[in-house]
């Protein structure tokens, strides 16, 4: 188990995970955006 490799594992989940965080947001604001119309 490398430390350099940690880091750059941590900052990839970090992503991944907001990435995927903004990308319900999107969709639950375009479904309702739908819904209303």
């Amino acid at each position: 188990m490398n430390c350099s490799e940690d880091p750059s594992r941590f900052g990839e989940n970090d992503f991944r995970s907001s990435f995927g965080f903004w990308t319900l947001g999107v969709i639950s604001v375009i479904l309702s955006f739908l819904a209303n119309a």
